[in-house]
């Protein structure tokens, strides 16, 4: 039937889209790093003011810069979210419209 192949490309093509968001997405939430940005953002204040703590400075703001990479990580990832969510409704969309359509062909109804 050419309608349900239509359909099935369509759904094929959003599901591809779908996958692809879905990749993206890597690590935790932003809250969880936010809180350890918090702390090394305080710790590494302290280090700055305390005569000798350079290098561990240097160590806290590595490890400061790498939390505040996942969390930016983090934050993309609720917007790709957003757009999997948006895509699977359509999706579903089309499987239902693709449904209907073909059980008005089946009954012979337009």
């Amino acid at each position: 039937m050419e309608i349900q192949r239509y359909y099935n490309d369509m759904i094929d093509i959003k599901q591809g889209t779908l996958n692809y968001y879905r990749s993206l997405i890597t690590g935790g939430s932003s809250y969880t790093y936010d809180s350890e940005i918090s702390q090394l953002r305080n710790k590494l204040s302290l280090l700055e003011r305390t005569p000798g703590g350079a290098v561990e400075a240097s160590w806290v703001r590595s490890q400061l810069n790498y939390y505040e990479e996942l969390a930016q990580q983090a934050r993309l990832n609720k917007s790709y979210q957003q757009e999997i969510n948006e895509i699977q409704e359509e999706i579903d969309d089309l499987i239902a419209e693709r449904d209907w359509e073909i059980s008005k062909l089946r009954n012979g109804t337009k």
